[in-house]
């Protein structure tokens, strides 16, 4: 069993891929092939070792397309960036996925944290329906830590909260970073509700919710916390019935006492017994009726 974080390599500046080694564990009918992982806000390798090292452990022969999120990713960024880098950055995971679903019995599972992660799952299935003209074809998606809320005066400080928990502690680094955030948070919360239109959170929110976009026969399952101070629990629940209303298989967990993005800290053997069991009936065959 894998004891060490695994190494990646890297297809572009935000996605790395691992491959597992020719003598992994042959794939079962029940495993997934190919695992989704949409880091948080400024989240590195690293940080998310312990998911990569546990996801390695639970299904060896899985790939794993590994996520990360930046700044640069939100939409008030976005525009430093040329529009060939930008199609670049979600393209690279899509193309990848898509060669992926070609292959007989293949099976994709997906993690998102926090609003970062949720925001390139976004871009990232847009990417994948443009180029494949279907839907990501996801048999389960876990939602941890995200999606928060889109009302402006509530979740300020909360996306700033959010973004911020990548940056590097150094003061000098981190306050300016903080300051130039919040103008962008401010730019892409505040004025579009100043002229009633969609702001980023919203049409985040609802990229998560297009069926259009996440096969709309995957399982979802959402991990949460009533004491998380960055994403509220209310807004959780809400976008959990949401999916429910759209005709997605919906669990929802509430840790009630763990901070944003440490449940599986907190509680590791509920947190990870709900994906494993959650998954294992997303490939069970349906029983007639």
């Amino acid at each position: 069993m894998p004891t060490e974080p695994i190494v990646f390599q890297r297809l572009s500046d935000t996605t790395t891929i691992y491959e597992p080694p020719p003598d992994a564990a042959t794939p079962t009918n029940e495993g997934p092939t190919t695992i989704l992982i949409c880091g948080w806000m400024g989240g590195t390798a690293r940080n998310l070792s312990r998911y990569t090292t546990k996801y390695n452990t639970l299904y060896p022969a899985a790939r794993i397309v590994l996520i990360s999120s930046t700044p640069t990713d939100t939409p008030g960024f976005r525009i430093l960036l040329s529009s060939k880098h930008r199609k670049q950055r979600a393209d690279a995971p899509a193309k990848a996925l898509i060669l992926d679903a070609q292959a007989e019995g293949s099976r994709l599972l997906v993690h998102a944290f926090s609003n970062g992660g949720g925001m390139s799952l976004g871009a990232i299935s847009k990417a994948y329906q443009q180029l494949s003209g279907t839907a990501l074809p996801a048999r389960l998606v876990v939602f941890d830590s995200v999606p928060g809320g889109d009302k402006f005066t509530k979740e300020f400080g909360r996306w700033v909260g959010a973004f911020a928990v990548g940056l590097p502690s150094n003061i000098l680094i981190r306050w300016p970073a903080l300051v130039l955030l919040g103008l962008v948070v401010a730019v892409q919360l505040g004025l579009p509700s100043l002229f009633g239109t969609a702001n980023a959170a919203t049409k985040a929110r609802a990229d998560l919710n297009d069926e259009k976009l996440i096969n709309p026969q995957s399982k979802r399952l959402y991990l949460y916390s009533d004491a998380d101070a960055l994403i509220g629990a209310n807004e959780v629940r809400e976008h959990a019935a949401e999916s429910a209303s759209k005709g997605w298989s919906v669990e929802t967990i509430n840790f009630k006492t763990s901070g944003h993005i440490r449940h599986a800290i907190e509680d590791p053997e509920r947190y990870w017994k709900a994906i494993t069991e959650l998954w294992n009936s997303s490939v069970q065959p349906k029983k007639a009726v």
